[in-house]
């Protein structure tokens, strides 16, 4: 038996309850929320959510070095829980460097600038970015979610194993923390788990904290299941909404609560849920909201296995996170191709079967490098000649329709000059005893087995250390004083090769070459080099390929058959050599390089349809459309259409004219501003399920679709601004263009023409005034059944509005509240969004306060909303009650009976309240409970609801149902609505 099998997992579990007081406890396991982040990352490609890609300069040794990083791009988040300990919610995160250059250069003092290595990267060779990521959890005020998040922004002492010594690591690594932490947090939050925190009944989950635990063994590296291990989640429900006793810590005991049994070679579960055996009683009565109510990103959902519940003290249900069957995928999802390859994508379902979709390719670096793709799905990628970089990330996007709306799903192609790589691909080295060695890492896109050269000694040592990996150490002595060594490593089966170059200096070489290193040179574009000297002293020559003139102009080849060449320059004074110096050039099969856009024609914003009004709630929403037009490129003659990237679009930013500040964005797990914040307004990126705003009541709901680019030099993005506070606003566009530029739409206004028509910037009116207060609520009683042996009394003189309770010895009335607003026809519904209750969501009332009464009425609830997430819920499975009020049924050994009657739910965005009259129920005071404080019925059940809802149009509610005082006739049988 498995240390950590089901049988032992049920062995731990006998002794009593390992929740710790909780109400219930779930574990994820690593495997499912890997793939979890997987789609994430996929899904923001076209979303522009991505990590866009990172380049700047670090500076080293006071100067001494410098690193240039181009264009360096991370692949998906993978997790670790090798290192995790149950004291603390952190856990291991690596993204994989996947595309990129990296170059080294050497500034010493008293020395000429000079190229180290550099070489381009691929995911084979390693290189990667950890995090400790502290789990974090949020919670959506609008959409009473609770949102486990990782954050790649919050780690200032990241890691990275790029740069060859441990201070070049740390600079980068710190580097690429202030670019991570600068984005946007929709860019860079990711999401592993949701609760829905909007149900009311025993078991639904009202909040948690998170823990993260390591599997048995996992820590050992040479362990199947090294890094294996499950976010735990200790969870409080309804029916005790409290935190636990504390939280469990390494050496307690705790077991592992995912067992590692197998079926046919696969994991059988991958995620499980542990219930507190105090609530076992409840799912007699109630189902078990808490896994229910358990959510994840994308179509993803908790399967119960068969077979999965087992109660050996505590309930443990045993399960994996799933796709649901609807679930739409891109296979393959990551692929490297090489230039002028081919591969067949295609559209499935979780099931296997394919879908009909619309294909679409883009490249979010260079709009032009993206290839082709065929209404079927096959994709060839630009050939190598136009790839403009070694690397290129190019997004593959199925568009389909699921219920009458578009979505979208992608995979990441890697577009690659050659299928092996590199590093470094060129290193500058000394030789003898003082040359240090240079590691070499040759990695294969198949995997391949690799064949190294055997080197004479007069060319060096070269040490294989492994398939992907060995050592040069330069010869001891070089024959001229500057030459170029070459190591060509290639695919046994596939005879590919791909060629290190180190170049060897013996002697001095201080004579300054202007470039000293050039990152590509195309055939059709030559390289004017310089020094400070006169040409006629100057001797220049090529070791290498390609041809230099007495002027330093420097023609690469047409068609290279190796990828660098040195230009060596010679400062002579009657034949005698006084100075040298060089430049390394690396030659590509480039036939020219991808031009990029270099100035705008068009930078606008506008209100979309002319909405530019909204009630300053936090919630509804204004939508701007922001046009981007770029101008014709022109190079050598060829004029380009050449559009802003999606990488530059997701720069894109809102600014408040009055003080030049950047609107900030809604938080990635929020519809809106939170109530109270003081946000003064906030820019999101996502179309949220209020309305916009109409002072008929009829605008749009779902979101507007803006009109299609009228040529391939125009973006348009859609973004949606949000008023916390009253007032007028201007607002402009801003972005991060060519050469890091700041673009601001304001700038763009051409003098000559009106700037209305421009719409460089957008004014916003003083809000409306929602005025709630002065419209008036439907507080409707609807008899849904009652006594078949009782009768009304109509209305009469004496008592005008009859008596529906008193000849009815049991009955049922659905309190139906509607919001009305008051128009030049009469009035119209505005209905409700969200509800939250604040304490009891159930109160009671007896006849009178007599020992011997019977006669008892009661309340529920339940509540539709309006357009929960872009379209109508379904609507809600019964009546919510209050576990008190469970637990006084129980206790009097009556019960409750949450469905429906027929034909009555409540109405997409109405919020009933269910009156309950009966006439054997026997009475109860708290002193009855006798100091337990979870019989305290009368105390917790007999305020009334304080119930704070949200219509569509964004606007607060705060309402309060409850009896009359029972010291007015028949109070119980009634239910007043006040406001808060």
């Amino acid at each position: 038996m498995s240390a950590n099998s089901l049988e032992s997992l049920l062995n731990q579990m006998k002794g009593g309850s390992v929740t710790h007081g909780w109400g219930a406890i779930a574990a994820f396991g690593r495997a499912q929320l890997n793939r979890l982040l997987e789609q994430q990352y996929l899904a923001w490609l076209s979303d522009s959510r991505f990590v866009p890609p990172i380049s700047g300069d670090i500076v080293l040794a006071d100067g001494a070095e410098s690193v240039k990083l181009e264009d360096l791009f991370l692949g998906k988040p993978v997790l670790s829980f090798a290192t995790a300990s149950l004291n603390l919610s952190v856990v291991t995160l690596k993204m994989n460097i996947v595309g990129g250059t990296y170059t080294a250069m050497s500034h010493a003092i008293g020395s000429v600038p000079r190229l180290m290595s550099s070489f381009s990267i691929t995911e084979e060779m390693g290189y990667h970015i950890e995090l400790k990521v502290d789990l974090g959890q949020v919670e959506g005020e609008v959409d009473k979610r609770g949102r486990v998040t990782l954050d790649l922004g919050s780690d200032p002492t990241m890691k990275c194993n790029l740069g060859g010594f441990a201070a070049i690591q740390t600079k980068i690594a710190a580097f690429i923390h202030t670019r991570l932490a600068a984005l946007p947090g929709d860019a860079r939050t990711f999401e592993l788990g949701l609760f829905d925190f909007s149900g009311y009944n025993p078991l639904s989950p009202k909040g948690f904290y998170l823990r993260t635990q390591r599997a048995p063994g996992a820590d050992d590296p040479s362990a199947l299941n090294y890094g294996d291990g499950a976010v735990l989640v200790f969870i409080r429900l309804k029916v005790k909404d409290e935190n636990g006793e504390g939280l469990p810590s390494d050496g307690s005991g705790f077991p592992y609560l995912i067992p590692d049994d197998q079926a046919a070679g696969k994991q059988l579960y991958s995620a499980s849920l542990v219930l507190n055996h105090e609530n076992l009683g409840l799912l007699e009565e109630t189902q078990l909201d808490v896994l229910k109510n358990l959510l994840f990103p994308g179509e993803n959902i908790f399967v119960e296995s068969t077979n999965g519940r087992h109660t050996p003290f505590d309930l443990l249900v045993l399960g994996n996170v799933k796709a649901t069957e609807e679930s739409v995928e891109v296979q393959p999802p990551f692929v490297s191709l090489k230039g002028g390859k081919e591969q067949q994508f295609s559209a499935r379902k979780s099931d296997g079967s394919t879908i009909n979709a619309t294909w679409s390719v883009s490249n979010p670096i260079d709009p032009l490098s993206v290839g082709t793709i065929t209404v079927a799905g096959l994709y060839t990628a630009p050939v190598t000649q136009r790839m403009g970089k070694e690397r290129q990330p190019i997004v593959v996007t199925a568009q389909y329709a699921d219920a009458g709306r578009q979505q979208t799903r992608s995979a990441l192609v890697l577009g690659v000059f050659e299928s092996m790589g590199v590093s470094p691909r060129v290193n500058i080295s000394g030789v003898g005893a003082s040359a240090n060695p240079i590691p070499l890492t040759v990695s294969s896109v198949a995997g391949a087995e690799l064949v190294w050269p055997t080197l004479t000694p007069a060319e060096g040592v070269l040490t294989v250390i492994d398939n992907n990996h060995a050592i040069y150490t330069p010869p001891a002595s070089l024959a001229a004083p500057l030459a170029i060594q070459k190591i060509s490593v290639s695919e046994k089966l596939t005879n590919e090769l791909i060629e290190a170059t180190i170049v060897l200096v013996a002697a001095p070489h201080n004579l300054p070459v202007e470039p000293p290193y050039v990152a590509s040179a195309t055939a059709s574009l030559p390289i004017q080099l310089s020094t400070q000297l006169p040409p006629d002293v100057l001797l220049w020559e090529v070791i290498g390929e390609g041809s230099v003139d007495q002027f330093g102009l420097f023609t690469p080849p047409q068609a290279p058959t190796s990828r660098f060449s040195v230009v060596k320059c010679s400062y002579s004074d009657h034949g005698i050599v006084l100075a040298s110096g060089f430049s390394v050039i690396q030659l590509t099969e480039q036939l020219e390089p991808v031009p990029h856009w270099l100035s705008l024609e068009k930078f606008t914003i506008e209100a979309v349809g002319g909405r530019d009004t909204a009630f300053a709630n936090g919630c509804q929403q204004i939508p701007v459309l922001i046009t981007l037009e770029t101008k014709t490129t022109t190079v050598g003659g060829q004029e380009y259409d050449i559009p802003v990237s999606d990488a530059e679009l997701a720069t894109l930013r809102l600014v408040d004219k009055a003080t030049g500040a950047e609107v900030p964005f809604v938080h990635v797990a929020q519809e809106g501003i939170e109530y109270g914040s003081g946000t003064q307004f906030a820019a999101n990126k996502k179309r949220n399920r209020f309305r916009f705003f109409s002072r008929t009541g009829t605008s749009d709901i779902f979101p507007l679709a803006p009109d299609a680019p009228t040529n391939n030099r125009e973006r348009r993005r859609e973004l949606y601004i949000q008023m916390g506070v009253g007032g007028s606003r201007t607002f402009y566009a801003r972005f991060q263009g060519v050469g890091n530029r700041t673009f601001n739409s304001i700038d763009y206004v051409d003098p000559g023409k009106d700037e209305v028509t421009v719409h460089a910037e957008i004014f916003l009116p003083p809000d409306p005034d929602p005025d709630p207060n002065k419209s008036p609520y439907k507080f409707t009683r609807d008899r849904v059944t009652q006594d078949r042996d009782g009768y009304d009394l109509p209305p009469s003189a004496q008592n005008p509005e009859g008596d529906y309770f008193s000849f009815y010895r049991w009955s049922t009335d659905y309190w139906r509240l509607n919001f009305n607003v008051p128009t030049s026809a009469g009035s119209r519904i505005v209905p409700f969004v969200t509800s939250s209750i604040e304490a009891n969501i159930s109160s009671l009332q007896w006849e009178s306060e007599l020992l011997d009464e019977k006669f008892f009425s009661y309340t529920g609830c339940a509540f539709n909303p309006a357009n929960y997430e872009g379209s109508n819920s379904p609507v809600p499975e019964g009546l919510s009650f209050d576990p008190y009020l469970w637990g006084l049924i129980r206790e009097r050994r009556k019960k409750l009976n949450p469905v429906f009657e027929d034909g009555k739910e409540p109405a997409a965005g109405e919020f009933v309240v269910s009156l309950h009259r009966v006439d054997d129920m026997p009475y109860w005071y708290d002193g009855m409970a006798n100091g337990d404080e979870r019989k305290l019925f009368r105390k917790n059940l007999e305020p009334g609801l304080k119930i704070t809802l949200l219509d569509i149009d964004g606007n607060r509610h705060a309402l309060q149902v409850s009896f009359e005082s029972i010291d007015k006739e028949d109070s119980r049988n009634k239910l007043v609505l006040r406001r808060q």
